[in-house]
C-alpha cells in the first residue's frame, strides 16, 4: 500500500461545471419527445484525456436523458415506498432513443488549485442533460 500526501498549497475547493445544450422536437398531439441534436461543454480544467473526456460527457448525458424522458419513479402516498422500480416500469435508453448528432466541448483552462490543472468530471454531465 502505499500513502502520498502533497504539499501543493489549496487555496480552496475546485468544482467542474458542464452546461448541457438541446435541440428537441416536441410532437403536439401526443407530447412525445425526442431529442435531435445535443452538445455539452465541459469546464473541467487541463483535459489529460480527450477521449475519456468526450465518453464520460455523452455517457452521463445520455444516462439523464434518461432519468428524465422515460423514467418515471412512482412512490406510494401513504407509506412513501417506491411502486414503479423495475425495466418495464423504468425503461433505460436504447441506441434507437440517443439522438444521433452528439457533440462534447472542452474549456481546456488550466485549474490553478490542482497541480496539473485538471479536475473531476464525474456527475456534472447529469446535472446538465436532466431537464423536464
Amino acid at each position: 500500500m502505499g500513502v502520498a500526501k502533497d504539499t501543493y498549497p489549496h487555496d480552496g475547493d475546485t468544482y467542474s461545471f458542464v452546461v448541457g445544450f438541446a435541440e428537441v422536437e416536441v410532437d403536439l398531439e401526443t407530447g412525445k419527445t425526442r431529442v435531435v441534436d445535443y452538445l455539452a461543454v465541459g469546464d473541467v480544467g487541463t483535459v489529460v484525456n480527450p477521449r475519456s473526456l468526450h465518453g464520460q460527457l455523452l455517457g452521463a448525458s445520455t444516462s439523464a436523458s434518461g432519468h428524465a424522458l422515460q423514467q418515471k419513479w412512482v412512490y406510494d402516498p401513504h407509506y412513501g415506498v417506491p411502486l414503479a422500480k423495475r425495466f418495464y416500469h423504468n425503461k433505460p435508453l436504447t441506441i434507437l432513443d440517443i439522438p444521433a448528432e452528439m457533440h462534447t466541448l472542452a474549456l481546456d483552462l488550466a485549474d490553478p488549485e490542482t497541480p496539473v490543472g485538471a479536475r473531476g468530471v464525474g456527475e456534472p454531465p447529469v446535472g446538465a442533460a436532466t431537464v423536464r
